[in-house]
């Protein structure tokens, strides 16, 4: 898929689906931050690499990239959900 369509977001987004499947973090964010290049205004991208710093314990960056989703759609409410889990680092983003 990648090979017939490497200027499509989606392909790159398919291929770090696989990468993470195999635990293989650096390279998925690298798929993940090429599909962001091709689409800067997906939400899920953005959120995706959110993800993966965080999976990473590297809570500040994922923070920045929420925040970067939020930018985009406030309303994107599989990113809202992702605060979940680092609130304690940020509090001001809880009423």
């Amino acid at each position: 898929m990648l090979q017939q369509n490497p200027d499509e977001a989606v392909a790159w987004k398919y291929v770090c689906k696989f990468l993470l499947a195999l635990g293989q973090f650096e390279q998925s964010k690298n798929c993940l931050s090429k599909a962001h290049q091709l689409d800067m205004h997906d939400p899920e991208t953005i959120k995706n690499i959110g993800n993966i710093f965080n999976a990473l314990l590297s809570d500040t960056e994922a923070i920045k990239y929420y925040n970067l989703a939020l930018s985009i759609d406030p309303n994107f409410v599989p990113v809202i959900n992702c605060f979940h889990p680092v609130n304690c680092l940020c509090p001001s983003i809880y009423p």
